[in-house]
């Protein structure tokens, strides 16, 4: 007997999941005296008027196969004799089948472990056994099943090789020697997932012989055999019968419609209701093992053989607490009425695989609870994803599984609740769903979030621009305040200044070069009376860097041809390939064109953008020219003799290094330059306190002085102004 607490009985799964069983009619309980009646004649290993009213254990009562005597079965075969023997004989001849052992025997048949000498190969050799009487009845009831085995060809049926007869008159059949277990001893140490792929290869082998038009009518885990591979082999078709004319199994009868176990029987074939025998009958068979591999149990019992028939007769189970989807499989199967069952073993089949697609999407349902727990307790996302993902794979295994429907429908919930927290509320609008009825409080809770997180976020926005706003008020007053009080304080403070004319003219702060910027071989020649002598080409730099706003004047005089000077500002000292170009920073060109126009240049090397404007001015020679070339913010300005030449804004500072250095040059000879004068643009020092004092005793006024100092001595008591 099977072990219920070795199986898994089934899904412990809402009942809205499991198969639905449809409505079904019960079945009659018929008397026990009309079952006695019945099955008068019914042999097991002896007669059932022997032991029809005999108490047996629970473990026996039932599982026998139990026939009634029939008249003979017409077979129509060729038997020929053959040599069967456990050696051989006196005259040394080989039989065709050696006996080696016995294998089993029921209550007519046993079987023999023979070795094939023709091919030498083991094969299973059964016979009707020798200490019963072999009638032709049993003959050709033991023929029928030899034959009706042997068309069935299947990979789940056992193989017949051979039928013939001994020297002695018995006849046997041979068939394939499968070593391994009957399923019935290993069924209680199976897992159900085991046992339902056995199952299903039984169930593949009845879809197979019902197909053939044969019944078997005893199926059960005792006529199955495990091989030690794994191979799944239905035997003893002993009692096996055609529902269809060209099958080559008998068509019942009356008579040969009562047999079977009585513990998996179908009602029919207790009652010997020939019209509902038939292939639905193996239906019930099927659901009667599957009965046992659910709650371990055999499916019908009692205390007697004939209690055990008359519980069939109304379809009367033993107690059991199995439910679920695989239980209802079984009741679908094993209905009182025929018509109610399935009405195919593919059926049969469908049902168990639909079971199992269902019970790994289960799995996947139980995995996925397991994920959402942990993500509900941690409010990690990526556990909210998978659990997400594992229910999506749930449903999609199995479309009606309504557990993962709703978990699905939660998890969506909580992952979009814990995103909202977190005031992620763009992913928690993208987990719910508007037609969904759990989802839409919580839709419009996030979408309320969303508003009150917009509002929030324009007024920062407000009050960002605002301070912005007000942050830039304040600076551009402190810029106009600053550049007002530049305008107003700040003046043009000379930095160098040389009167080249003048008798104690030097040329210390000065350094010549050549168009290449290499040293000159000589300085410029200081003329007396004069000034400085310029060379064509040749440049002559400031030594002291000069930069940002600054003013050059220059005084000048053509002696010989009037053609450019070039003054260079916020400029740096550098190899400008050729005599004509001009290097980086501000420049400007007074009387070029031969004496004819004058220029500003900004130059940006090594881009070399040049900007600038050309006014046309007409240069004499010996008359002396003044001019201004000064930059001061944004405005770059000439001017010669006070008249304005050229002049442009330019808000873009120069790019480039070191751009702190003032030169000029010249292209022509016989340019004098007689004075010149750089400065720059800075606010004036501060005053020392004592000016006012000062001033005071300038004019003589030596008591308003003392009274000016007194004041500012105790306005600065213990400094150095104050010990003036």
């Amino acid at each position: 007997m099977p072990n219920p607490q070795n199986h898994s009985s089934d899904k412990n799964i809402d009942p809205a999941l499991a198969e639905t069983v449809p409505q079904m009619a019960t079945a009659v309980t018929m008397p026990i005296e009309e079952i006695k009646t019945i099955w008068s004649g019914v042999k097991e290993t002896q007669t059932l008027e022997q032991t029809i009213n005999m108490t047996q254990q629970m473990s026996d009562i039932g599982t026998r196969t139990i026939k009634k005597q029939t008249g003979p079965a017409t077979i129509g075969v060729q038997v020929t004799q053959k040599f069967v023997a456990n050696q051989r004989d006196a005259a040394g001849a080989i039989p065709a089948f050696e006996i080696t052992q016995v294998l089993g025997q029921g209550g007519m048949g046993v079987v023999y472990e023979a070795r094939q000498t023709s091919i030498d190969r083991l094969i299973a050799l059964k016979m009707i056994r020798s200490d019963r009487d072999a009638n032709n009845q049993a003959r050709e009831k033991f023929l029928a099943e030899a034959v009706v085995t042997g068309d069935l060809d299947h990979p789940n049926i056992i193989s017949v090789h051979d039928l013939g007869e001994t020297q002695d008159g018995n006849v046997f059949y041979a068939m394939k020697k499968v070593s391994g277990q009957p399923w019935c001893d290993t069924i209680s140490s199976r897992t159900q997932s085991e046992n339902l792929q056995i199952l299903l290869q039984i169930s593949q082998a009845m879809a197979y012989a019902h197909d053939k038009g044969v019944i078997h009518r005893d199926l059960k885990p005792e006529n199955v055999m495990i091989g030690a591979y794994g191979e799944v082999i239905l035997m003893d078709w002993g009692l096996a019968m055609a529902v269809t004319p060209d099958a080559k199994a008998a068509m019942p009868s009356v008579e040969s419609a009562i047999g079977g176990t009585p513990a998996y029987m179908a009602p029919e074939m207790a009652t010997g209701d020939l019209d509902a025998l038939g292939t639905r009958s193996d239906i019930y068979l099927l659901g009667a093992i599957l009965f046992e591999i659910i709650t371990g149990k055999y499916p019908h019992g009692g205390k007697s053989i004939a209690e055990c028939l008359q519980n069939v007769s109304g379809n009367i189970f033993v107690e059991h607490e199995a439910t679920g989807e695989l239980y209802n499989i079984a009741m679908h199967a094993m209905a009182a009425k025929p018509e109610d069952r399935y009405q195919s073993a593919k059926a049969f089949i469908d049902a168990i695989h639909a079971f199992q697609e269902h019970e790994a999407s289960l799995q996947t349902t139980d995995q996925a609870i397991t994920l959402l727990t942990q993500a509900e307790a941690s409010g990690k996302y990526d556990l909210f994803a998978e659990a997400q993902f594992s229910f999506k794979q749930a449903i999609k295994q199995w479309s009606n599984n309504q557990i993962a429907i709703k978990e699905l429908t939660h998890t969506q919930q909580s992952y979009a609740n814990c995103a909202m927290n977190r005031r992620d509320y763009d992913l928690a609008l993208s987990l719910l769903q508007a037609n969904i009825p759990e989802h839409q409080s919580l839709i419009k809770t996030v979408q309320e979030k969303i508003k009150q997180e917009q509002a929030f976020k324009k007024r920062t926005i407000l009050i960002k621009y605002g301070a912005l706003g007000l942050f830039l008020i304040i600076c551009c007053s402190v810029w106009y305040i600053l550049n007002e009080y530049n305008k107003k304080f700040s003046s043009w403070l000379p930095v160098y200044s040389n009167d080249f004319s003048s008798t104690d003219a030097s040329l210390d702060q000065l350094s010549f070069y050549d168009q290449r910027s290499q040293n000159a071989e000589e300085p410029w020649a200081l003329v007396p009376g004069k000034g400085l002598e310029t060379k064509v080409h040749e440049w002559c730099w400031i030594n002291e860097p000069i930069k940002n706003d600054t003013r050059i004047e220059v005084s000048f005089v053509f002696t010989k041809n009037t053609d450019a000077l070039i003054l260079a500002m916020n400029s740096r000292l550098e190899d400008v390939g050729d005599s004509w170009s001009l290097p980086a920073g501000l420049n400007c060109q007074i009387a070029g064109y031969y004496g004819s126009k004058c220029g500003i240049f900004r130059n940006d090397r090594p881009s070399r953008i040049y900007n600038g404007t050309l006014k046309r001015r007409h240069f004499e020679s010996g008359k002396v020219y003044s001019a201004v070339f000064e930059k001061h913010d944004h405005t770059i300005h000439l001017s010669v003799d006070g008249t304005p030449c050229a002049s442009f804004t330019d808000y873009l500072p120069i790019q480039g290094e070191k751009l702190e250095r003032v030169g000029f040059k010249t292209y022509t000879d016989g340019l004098i330059i007689k004075k010149i004068t750089v400065s720059k643009y800075v606010l004036p020092e501060h005053p020392s306190p004592t000016v006012a004092g000062d001033a005071l005793l300038k004019r003589g006024d030596v008591v308003g002085a003392y009274e000016s100092y007194r004041e500012m001595a105790d306005d600065y008591h213990g400094t150095e102004a104050a010990q003036l």
